[in-house]
């Protein structure tokens, strides 16, 4: 799920919530703008996954992190 900086982004905390609570693995991925109007932990919490805010941060040094993002 790609969250941007609008107002939208509080209603991706519903979807991604509402998404989780059915089975879905929500994967987020928020622009610096979105981590204004809305906490990466947040989302977090609601998704029991990582929250990406950064491309190019090496979470896991086997992959490179912008390309594995986009296969998933």
């Amino acid at each position: 799920m790609g969250i941007t900086g609008s107002i939208a982004a509080y209603k991706a905390a519903d979807i991604a919530n509402e998404l989780t609570k059915k089975g879905v693995r929500v994967n987020a991925v928020m622009t610096e703008s979105a981590c204004k109007l809305i906490t990466p932990l947040t989302i977090q919490t609601l998704t029991k996954t990582k929250v990406h805010t950064d491309m190019f941060d090496e979470y896991n040094p086997s992959e490179v992190q912008h390309i594995s993002l986009a296969k998933r």
